[in-house]
């Protein structure tokens, strides 16, 4: 293969850290997600058209009639390392997600996956609704699913080689497995990640790929410095709101962006087993403040929102609707509550306050609460511990919705086990009881549900929607970037890239 300099690539991510796990079971997480997409193949993906297609299956069917999926797998498949891409390696990529979060959406409807789940040693056996005959895999489900393969196309259903798999335990023992997809890692050093094509995604996705492709990780302080230059082959990729909130919005001038959907939102966790925040009128308070606080520093060209769902899904409720269920507050007694309390925050030890750290010592302001025990740790996996253990009380992050299918998304995101710091969300009486209600309701009476657990979500504040947001990759020329896909929340990074042929 020929190694142009047209063909070599950069991705640069200024607002995630680089990953640190290859297991497709952490997938998921922002930092492992582009690189999982990049190096390992999953049963189905998502072209720029948004059009499902596989590079491992040679077929995948879905019968509506018998409520069962079938999947013939190719032959001739390889890793990076010129092993064989067996079938059982694909059955594994289901298993595995199924013995970990048996009540994932798809999954939990395979036939007896529940009862298969809690077997010891399970993924050495097949659940119910599961049969492999040679190449051909078939799932039969308990009732007719909406979107039955969307799921598959994830990166914690990538493929890696049955013997990096302990069969035992369900831990990856290897460290970096081969690779599936239609890259191969050549190096992994501190904030930077190297890798070169092995297949041509041509076949199956219709465009070419970069040949060699790498990914850097910098700071926002990296880009206000004098120094920086986004060179010709390089895409910046980041959220739309970190432009503002780190103070970088020169690249507008500078740079030309595409955009996706504005399917993601930014929330803060506050934690109900600690005073004053036990109680859900002074965290709809709190979160109220927060919110007013966020628009005075973004201003109006941010869409700072309460609402669980972005405007462009059904379920979305606006601030006049969401107003209402606020009017209801006691806020004099909730003040007087909170201000009585000490409670702890643990932020990461930083040389600068970081936004998120920012709204919330801004709203301690607003509320006059000083009685706030405040400690610091290393890292973010502390932080979230800190939290776990009921002596954290606030966490940060975001999460979005594909377009193509949010019920699914909703689903995944509350799946118990697939985010364990959502513990007191799920576990919330209210809010579990509207999930349940959700996940056996139909079309007609989706919308109508979504607004209700919109409504539940924002009046327990446990979980506290503050911001709807989007994501960009930006580039010298727009000719740079593709056209990009609007059903997913990401596309794979070697899609984003406009390689001329």
């Amino acid at each position: 293969m020929n190694i142009s300099d047209v063909n070599q690539k950069e991705l640069i991510f200024f607002d995630t850290n680089q990953g640190n796990s290859f297991d497709p079971l952490d997938g998921d997480i922002t930092s492992n997600l582009f690189i999982m997409r990049t190096l390992y193949a999953t049963p189905l993906e998502v072209t720029p058209n948004n059009i499902l297609t596989s590079s491992v299956l040679e077929s995948f069917h879905y019968d509506q009639k018998n409520n069962q999926m079938q999947w013939v797998v190719r032959a001739g498949l390889k890793y990076s390392d010129n092993s064989e891409i067996k079938t059982n390696d694909v059955l594994l990529s289901i298993l595995r997600m199924a013995l970990k979060r048996p009540k994932y959406p798809v999954i939990k409807n395979i036939i007896g996956i529940d009862e298969w789940s809690k077997k010891p040693n399970a993924l050495k056996m097949l659940p119910d609704g599961i049969y492999v005959e040679e190449n051909k895999i078939t799932i039969k489900f308990n009732k007719n699913l909406q979107n039955p393969f969307f799921r598959f196309a994830l990166e914690i259903f990538s493929i890696v080689p049955s013997h990096c798999i302990n069969l035992s335990t369900n831990k990856l023992n290897c460290k970096i497995p081969p690779q599936s997809g239609y890259y191969k890692l050549d190096n992994l050093e501190k904030n930077e990640v190297n890798f070169t094509l092995r297949k041509n995604p041509k076949p199956f996705h219709g465009y070419t790929a970069p040949t060699k492709l790498k990914f850097k990780y910098i700071t926002p302080a990296d880009i206000k410095s004098n120094d920086f230059i986004l060179s010709k082959n390089a895409l910046l990729f980041g959220n739309e709101f970190r432009l503002k909130s780190e103070n970088i919005t020169k690249l507008y001038d500078n740079l030309k962006f595409k955009y996706l959907p504005s399917a993601l939102f930014r929330f803060f966790l506050i934690n109900p087993n600690i005073p004053p925040f036990d109680k859900s009128e002074c965290r709809l308070l709190f979160s109220d403040t927060l919110r007013k606080i966020t628009k005075e520093i973004m201003g109006k060209d941010h869409r700072v929102s309460g609402s669980l769902f972005p405007s462009i899904l059904p379920g979305y409720l606006n601030e006049s609707e969401l107003g209402q269920i606020t009017q209801s507050i006691d806020k004099s007694n909730c003040i007087k509550y909170m201000q009585s309390h000490q409670f702890p925050w643990v932020k990461i030890k930083s040389n600068n306050l970081s936004f998120e750290d920012k709204l919330l010592s801004e709203t301690f302001k607003s509320l006059d609460l000083k009685n706030i025990k405040i400690s610091e740790v290393e890292s973010t996996q502390a932080r979230d511990k800190k939290y776990l253990e009921n002596i954290n009380t606030f966490l940060s992050a975001g999460s979005g919705f594909w377009a193509q299918d949010p019920l699914g998304d909703l689903q995944m995101f509350f799946s118990p086990g697939m985010h364990p710091l959502l513990r007191d969300t799920i576990g919330n009486t209210k809010i579990n009881l509207q999930l349940e209600k959700i996940n056996n309701t139909n079309e007609t009476d989706l919308k109508e549900n979504f607004i209700k657990l919109n409504q539940i979500i924002y009046t327990e504040s446990v979980l506290s929607v503050f911001m709807h947001t989007r994501r960009f990759y930006a580039g010298n020329s727009i000719d740079d970037i593709r056209d990009l896909p609007q059903a997913m929340v990401a596309p794979a990074p070697w899609q984003v890239f406009n390689i001329r042929d």
